[in-house]
């Protein structure tokens, strides 16, 4: 599952949502590890499926995940591996 092809969020849940269902969503630490894993195969540039309204100022603004699901308390990410453009 994955491609090395680098794409912009918005190709990239494209992509996932016609071949795959969905992108990722990370509950738990499990989750964390089974998605760095594979991520790490592809060459350590991977998406995950957390989405924020445009423009976001804090980690607070970020409240779903694009599967719907409510972002929840797991907010254990290494420095530098989850991003906010603003």
């Amino acid at each position: 599952m994955g491609e090395k092809e680098l794409r912009d969020f918005e190709s990239a849940k494209q992509l996932c949502r016609y071949h795959y269902g969905d992108m990722v969503s990370i509950r738990d630490d499990n989750d964390n590890q089974d998605v760095l894993s594979l991520c790490q195969r592809l060459g350590g540039n991977c998406w995950i499926g957390l989405q924020a309204e445009p423009n976001p100022k804090t980690w607070d603004e970020v409240t779903t995940w694009v599967n719907g699901q409510p972002y929840g308390d797991y907010k254990h990410w290494q420095p530098g591996l989850v991003y906010i453009h603003l």
